[in-house]
């Protein structure tokens, strides 16, 4: 007895995605950060209407003249469509991905100014799909964390306006402050300390105020 078992084997694409940053850790308000994403087509079959779906985090915005992509070497525009309410910059990829086809696509992200107190990490995942099945759906996705700094960041200038100027023996020097917090959260016990150099000495400040061994302090 003899039996026969025909099977029809489908070569299927397998888009892969891998997603790094380029940044300075912790990751503070207002800074800049700047997404590679790369992958392949590791399948038998070509992959057509590639398309790199990027839920981003609300913190950051995409600044759109930054994205770039290269397919096997060459340099192509993609499409970019923003979903403002879900958070999300879809890629379009003009070329179709033929097996082994490799992918860089690099953009770049405005952090808010400001970081909510709590805000410990910037989350970012992306997602690729072509119109065709995935031989291994598994790594058709990736999510990354990047750490945040968030908190007060104190800041302070000083200017200085003699009168008559230059500064002469008896003259006066008018001392400005300009002070604040860039921070995302409150900073509390707040010193701030001016030490008067040699030579100068007191006539009046913004009370309230403390003097003490040459330095005006404010709390």
């Amino acid at each position: 007895n003899e039996r026969s078992d025909h099977d029809t084997v489908t070569a299927q694409p397998n888009l892969f995605v891998h997603k790094a940053a380029i940044a300075t850790l912790p990751i503070s308000a207002s800074a800049t950060v700047t997404y590679v994403l790369n992958g392949e087509n590791l399948g038998y079959a070509t992959a057509t209407g590639v398309v790199i779906t990027d839920t981003h985090s609300p913190l950051v915005t995409i600044a759109a003249d930054s994205v770039m992509l290269t397919v096997d070497g060459h340099y192509y525009t993609p499409t970019v469509t923003y979903d403002a309410s879900a958070q999300q910059a879809v890629f379009g990829l003009p070329p179709n991905l033929t097996p082994g086809g490799a992918y860089v696509l690099t953009y770049t992200v405005q952090v808010s100014s400001t970081l909510p107190s709590g805000a410990d990490a910037i989350t970012n995942t992306v997602v690729i799909a072509g119109r065709e099945a995935d031989g291994d759906p598994t790594d058709n996705s990736t999510s990354l964390a990047l750490s945040t700094q968030a908190g007060a960041d104190l800041y302070v200038n000083k200017t200085a306006q003699p009168v008559p100027a230059p500064a002469i023996p008896s003259g006066q020097i008018l001392y400005t402050l300009q002070f604040g917090n860039k921070g995302s959260a409150l900073a509390t016990a707040a010193v701030l300390t001016d030490q008067l150099p040699a030579g100068v000495t007191l006539l009046s400040a913004t009370p309230p105020y403390s003097y003490d061994a040459g330095a005006v302090s404010y709390t």
